[in-house]
């Protein structure tokens, strides 16, 4: 895949309903978090919301196809053991996009990218995850185990990302495992109170070894 080497890391994020009566607030989105980061010089952002499934999926063949300097996909939003919850429909109610339905539309095409699932309990199941990183051929997928407040949701977001932004090689590109590593050792919080579990495709330090994980206690 073919990219220009950017100083900032770009995140591409599809950002999903909160709680209804909340959808027209700014202040309950993610949207002042990628703002801080930006005017800090660590990223550039695309931000969109996903209203529905039809919509998810829409912008995920848009961050593909259009955007492929964005080096980390950020879904953030509801969600559950088996992937995200947005509103189905015309309906109010919210049905599960499963992490399959998303690894399907993002087959193949993640070389070089990570994702970041930013949703209650999504990272739960060690099985579904590693399955999502073998299919979308990403570097690293992350995300909790844990429902989160969304207080402690933005700072471990804000902090998260920002370890991704600053741990890149010299051709700029993320290198995961070194800013987990860095997350572990100075934010433990993120791991103990809200499960933060990665996934990546291989060790910077030893290329042959694959598939790694850490605080899994399933």
């Amino acid at each position: 895949m073919a990219r220009k080497a950017s100083k900032r890391l770009g995140v591409y994020c599809l950002e999903g309903r909160w709680a209804e009566s909340m959808l027209k607030r700014d202040h309950a989105s993610i949207k002042g978090l990628l703002e801080y980061l930006q005017k800090d010089g660590l990223i550039e952002f695309q931000r969109h919301r996903t209203t529905s499934p039809k919509t998810l999926k829409t912008r995920m063949a848009e961050w593909q196809l259009h955007h492929p300097t964005y080096e980390l996909g950020y879904f953030a939003g509801h969600g559950t053991s088996h992937g995200l919850l947005l509103p189905g429909g015309g309906s109010r109610l919210r049905r599960p996009v499963y992490l399959d339905e998303v690894a399907g539309a993002l087959l193949g095409r993640c070389e070089g990218r990570a994702v970041f699932f930013a949703t209650c309990v999504t990272a739960r199941n060690t099985a579904q995850m590693t399955e999502f990183l073998r299919t979308t051929r990403a570097i690293a997928v992350c995300g909790y185990r844990k429902s989160v407040l969304k207080a402690e949701a933005f700072a471990a977001d804000t902090l998260i990302i920002e370890a991704l932004a600053r741990h890149r090689g010299e051709n700029r590109q993320i290198r995961p495992l070194r800013a987990f590593r860095d997350l572990e050792k100075n934010h433990p919080w993120i791991k103990d109170r809200l499960g933060f579990v990665y996934f990546t495709s291989q060790l910077e330090e030893d290329s042959a070894e694959s598939t790694r994980w850490v605080h899994d206690p399933s």
